[in-house]
């Protein structure tokens, strides 16, 4: 038994396709203006709670060498550094992009220009 061969999708391609597909929701998500007073304290809440799923994940991710081009190809520095100055995460959401970003600028195979500059 045992699946295998199913529509000729190599594994690479799914690994690709997932990166995307996070990294795209991560983006829907900070271009969406925040819930507000008007939405209610749990509107807030389970925009805050998905938003730090979705960043555990990706740092799960950028924890990987064979991810951490793909994420970086998929454009996500840009994304988190919208999420960490806007403040569009809670503190716990707020550590998974740090460590996600400390994870990608320490691969030495990436030449990565963060926005801003004055990161070294």
């Amino acid at each position: 038994g045992g699946g295998g061969g199913g529509g000729g999708v190599s594994l690479v391609t799914e690994r690709e396709d997932v990166c995307s597909c996070l990294i795209d929701e991560l983006r829907r998500r900070v271009q969406m203006p925040s819930a507000g007073e008007k939405d209610g304290p749990s509107a807030r809440m389970q925009e805050l709670v998905g938003t730090r799923k979705l960043l555990s994940s990706i740092e799960g991710l950028s924890s990987s060498d064979r991810h951490k081009s793909m994420l970086t190809k998929h454009g996500v520095l840009p994304v988190l550094v919208t999420v960490l100055s806007e403040r569009r995460a809670d503190a716990r959401g707020t550590c998974h992009a740090l460590n996600t970003v400390s994870h990608l600028l320490m691969d030495a195979g990436s030449r990565v220009r963060v926005p801003g500059g004055e990161v070294q």
